[in-house]
């Protein structure tokens, strides 16, 4: 119940904070992003935060890598398979900002091992999730 009432405690941003916060730390300098992520884990909530890698990314469009909305997340996730196996291997070939994983842990709970591979243009983007999911993989993950 505590874990439940601390989550619901985090800050959300919306785009205006976020821009606010890029510019005031610097935060499209990848050093100063993954500090700042470090530091705030526990202040923002993962959508916000998730939301403010996205926006903070200069290289955005030169990797040409796109934000993908909850709705599009919801529908893709529906038509995914419901497996009955011990173990199974999802390739997330385009990883971002994690924006699929959160659902991928929830719809896969009961899979008792679930080998998750990440793979990204930006090998920056893999540094960025190792700090923003690191607490919340779940153990058959």
């Amino acid at each position: 119940m505590l874990k439940i009432f601390q989550i619901l405690c985090l800050k959300h941003l919306n785009n205006k904070e976020i821009i606010v916060l890029i510019e005031k730390f610097n935060l499209s300098n990848l050093s100063n992003l993954i500090s700042f992520l470090k530091d705030n884990l526990d202040k923002y909530n993962m959508a916000s935060l998730s939301n403010l890698v996205e926006i903070a990314n200069t290289r955005r469009k030169q990797n040409s890598a796109y934000f993908t909305n909850k709705f599009i997340i919801g529908e893709i996730v529906k038509t995914l398979p419901n497996f009955t196996k011990d173990t199974i291997t999802i390739l997330e070939p385009s990883v971002g900002s994690g924006n699929f994983l959160p659902i991928l842990f929830k719809k896969y709970a009961h899979i008792k091992q679930v080998i998750l591979k990440l793979i990204d243009i930006d090998k920056a983007n893999i540094e960025i999730l190792k700090i923003l999911y690191l607490k919340q993989i779940p153990k058959n993950f």
